[in-house]
C-alpha cells in the first residue's frame, strides 16, 4: 500500500533545438478514425528519451486552425456517451455503488450519461447468481431491473437493456458446498428474455432497444464441452456459433416484438470472423486448445474454409437483417507493456499507438466505419440504423500481464485519460461511404468504471471509504459532455507539428449549436503548440473553456490517494485583445492536455 500511495514524478525530456521543419497535415473530422488500425510499435518497446529528442524538433510555426461553423456534417444524438453499471464478475462491495447515494447521483450529472446499460445475459434477470457458482446474489450487491430503471429516471438517461440468449444456471445441490463444479446449466429460453420485458412494461419502463444477448460469441465452445462449461476464469459462460446465434436472434425478436411492438431489437456483430458449428473441428487435435473461444483464431483461413467462407456478420445479417433496428460491436485497445518513461506515455496517449485487439487477431477493426461496410454489404436496407459500441476501451490492461499496482497506474495515469476521450471523439464522427456520409456510434457504453484492468474512471479510497478518487479518465468524459448533441462542423489545420511516434501532435474536433462552436482539442506533444484558430464568415464574442493537464508534470502524471486532484480541469479565457472578428489571434495548447473551448459567436 505504501507504494501504491506514492505519487512519482515524471522524468523530464530534454529536447535539443535544431533547425525548425514545417510538417503540413490537414486533419478533417471526417477522417479521425482511420487511424484506428495503426499498430503499436512492433517490438513494444518506447522511444528513449535520447531518440525523444531527435525525433520532436522545436517547430516555429503557428497551427492553424478553421472551423466554419455554417457547414454542418452530422449531429451527435444527445444520448451517446453511457455508462455499464450491471454486475459483472464477482460481487462487488457496497462503497461501489456509490451512484445509490445523492452525492454519487450528483457526481454522475458531470458526466452526463445519456445512457445506462444492463444486462441479464447468462443470468436470470428475476433472480441474479453468482457466474462462477450459482450462489444467488442479494442486495446491496445486485442491482435489480427495478433500480436500474429508477437510477435512469433519476439522472434522465435512457435504459439499454441486454437480455439472456446464452445459458442459465443453479446449484447443482445446495447441501454441497458452493463451487464451480456444483453447477448444473442449460441454454436459456425466449420466455425468460420474453417475461421480463413484460414486467418492465407492467411497471411503465421506458425500454426502447433490446439488445440480444452480451457477446454470444465470447466464452467457451458449448457444442464440444456440453452446456455445463467454464471458460479459463472460471465461469460459466457458453460461446454461440453463428447459425445458432442468427436462429436464436430470429426466434427471440419475434417473441419480444409480440409482447411489446415498440422495442428496438439489436444483434452482435463482428467483421471477418468465421465461428460456426464445424470451427471447433479444427481446434479438438491442439492439445493447447482448453475450450475457451479466445483460444482461437477465427479469422484464419481455415476458420473460413471451414464455414464455407461465411463469416459471422453475414450468417446474422442474412438470417435476422429484417427483424435488426441496431447492431453492437466491442472495441478494445491493449497496453501490453508497462508504462514507465515520459516518452512511452507519450506513445499510448493515443489510443492508436495501442494494440487494437480485433486487428491483431488477423480481424477487422468494429470501427463504425468498418460497420458501415459490413451493413452495406449484407444488409443494404438498415445502412443507417444506429450503432451501439456496447464496450469501448482505450488503455486497457490485461490482468495477466500487469501486477495490480501497475493496472492502477495505468487507470490513473493522464496518457489513458486523454486516449479513452479520443477513442469516444473517434467512434461518434460521422462515416464516410461510397454511398453517402452515414452515422457513426449512436451509442458509446464505457465499460468498467470500477474494474481495474478495464478502463477505471474513479476508485474507492479503502482508507476513507466515504471518499473518492476520481482519475484523469473521469475528468476528460466530463469535459467532453457539451458535444452530446451538438453538429459535428467542418474544420482542418496546417502546420501541426509530429510527435516522436510522428503522429500530428493537435487531434481536433469541432462542434456547433446556433451561435456557439465548441473545439475540442487534445495536445499529444511534449510541449506547448502556438495556435491561430479563424471562424470564417463570423464574429466571435467571447471565448471560455477549460483544460487538463496544464499543470500536470508529464503524461505519467496521476491522481492518487494522496494526491488526488494531481490532475484537474482548470478553467481558461481567451483575454478580448486577442479576438478580432471571426479569429482567436494566439492561443496556446499546454503540453500533454486537453482544452475544451466554447466559442460564443454574435
Amino acid at each position: 500500500m505504501k507504494d501504491f500511495l506514492k505519487h512519482q514524478s515524471p522524468r523530464r525530456v530534454a529536447l535539443k533545438i535544431a533547425l525548425p521543419v514545417l510538417v503540413m497535415v490537414v486533419l478533417l473530422l471526417l477522417t479521425t478514425a482511420s487511424f484506428s488500425t495503426t499498430p503499436a510499435l512492433a517490438n513494444g518497446v518506447a522511444p528513449t528519451a535520447k531518440q525523444l529528442a531527435r525525433a520532436q524538433e522545436p517547430d516555429a510555426q503557428v497551427a492553424r486552425i478553421t472551423i466554419n461553423p455554417k457547414k454542418k456534417i452530422g449531429k451527435i444524438p444527445a444520448n451517446v456517451f453511457g455508462l455499464w453499471v450491471g454486475n459483472s464478475g464477482h460481487d462487488r462491495p457496497e462503497p461501489m455503488y456509490f451512484y445509490r447515494t445523492p452525492e454519487g447521483k450528483a457526481k454522475l450529472l458531470e458526466l452526463a450519461p445519456g445512457n445506462l446499460y444492463y444486462s441479464t445475459d447468462m443470468d436470470n434477470w428475476a433472480a441474479s447468481y453468482d457466474p462462477f457458482n450459482a450462489l444467488p446474489r442479494v442486495f446491496p450487491n445486485w442491482m435489480d431491473s427495478t433500480e436500474f430503471i429508477s437510477l435512469n429516471q433519476d439522472l434522465g438517461s435512457e435504459p439499454i437493456l441486454s437480455v439472456n440468449i446464452t445459458n442459465m444456471c443453479e446449484q447443482a445441490d445446495v447441501n454441497l458446498p458452493p463451487s464451480s463444479g456444483n453447477v448444473n446449466c442449460q441454454l436459456s429460453t425466449y420466455d425468460q428474455a420474453v417475461s421480463w420485458i413484460a414486467y418492465l412494461k407492467s411497471i411503465n419502463a421506458p425500454i426502447k432497444n433490446v439488445a440480444l444477448g452480451l457477446e454470444p460469441y465470447a466464452g467457451c465452445a458449448y457444442w464440444t464441452k456440453g452446456i455445463n462449461c467454464t471458460d479459463k476464469a472460471g465461469r460459466h459462460r457458453i460461446s454461440l456459433p453463428q447459425e445458432e446465434y442468427a436462429a436464436r436472434a430470429k426466434t427471440w425478436a419475434k417473441a419480444i416484438k409480440a409482447v411489446n411492438p415498440a422495442a428496438k431489437i439489436g444483434v452482435h456483430l463482428q467483421p471477418n470472423t468465421y465461428l460456426c458449428k464445424r470451427t471447433i473441428e479444427l481446434f479438438e487435435s491442439d492439445p493447447q486448445f482448453s475450450g475457451d473461444v479466445s483460444d482461437l483464431d477465427l479469422s484464419s483461413e481455415a476458420a473460413a474454409a471451414a464455414c464455407g467462407d461465411k463469416e459471422w456478420d453475414q450468417v446474422v445479417l442474412k438470417k435476422v437483417g429484417k427483424f435488426v433496428d441496431f447492431v453492437l460491436v466491442h472495441q478494445y485497445f491493449v497496453l501490453r507493456s508497462e508504462v514507465s518513461t515520459e516518452a512511452a506515455g507519450q506513445k499510448y496517449s493515443y489510443y492508436q499507438e495501442q494494440i487494437n485487439m480485433r486487428v491483431s487477431k488477423n480481424g477487422v477493426t468494429a470501427f463504425p466505419s468498418q460497420i458501415r461496410q459490413e451493413l452495406l454489404k449484407w444488409a443494404p436496407k438498415k445502412k443507417n440504423v444506429p450503432i451501439v459500441v456496447d464496450e469501448f476501451n482505450a488503455s486497457y490492461a490485461a490482468n495477466l500481464r500487469f501486477t495490480q499496482e501497475q493496472m492502477y497506474t495505468i487507470r490513473q495515469s493522464l496518457y489513458t485519460g486523454l486516449a479513452t476521450g479520443e477513442l469516444y471523439l473517434d467512434l461518434i464522427q460521422p462515416v464516410q461511404t461510397a454511398q453517402g456520409r452515414l452515422k457513426g456510434a449512436s451509442y458509446t457504453i464505457l465499460l468498467g468504471m470500477f474494474i481495474p484492468q478495464l478502463t477505471l474512471t474513479r476508485m474507492a479510497n479503502p482508507l476513507d471509504p466515504e471518499s473518492t478518487v476520481y482519475m484523469p479518465s473521469w475528468h476528460v468524459l466530463s469535459m467532453l459532455k457539451p458535444v452530446q448533441g451538438k453538429n459535428v462542423l467542418t474544420a482542418s489545420i496546417i502546420n501541426n507539428p509530429q510527435t516522436a511516434v510522428n503522429r500530428p501532435a493537435l487531434s481536433m474536433y469541432a462542434f456547433g449549436k446556433g451561435k456557439q462552436a465548441w473545439l475540442v482539442v487534445f495536445n499529444h506533444h511534449t510541449r506547448g503548440v502556438k495556435s491561430k484558430i479563424s471562424l470564417p464568415g463570423a464574429k466571435i464574442k467571447s471565448v471560455n473553456g477549460s483544460q487538463l493537464g496544464k499543470n500536470a508534470g508529464g503524461f505519467l502524471g496521476m491522481n492518487t490517494i494522496a494526491a488526488p486532484n494531481a490532475i484537474t480541469p482548470q478553467s481558461v479565457t481567451v483575454p478580448r485583445k486577442k479576438i478580432a472578428k471571426g479569429t482567436v489571434k494566439s492561443f496556446k495548447f499546454p503540453a500533454h492536455s486537453l482544452t475544451v473551448l466554447q466559442i460564443q459567436m454574435k
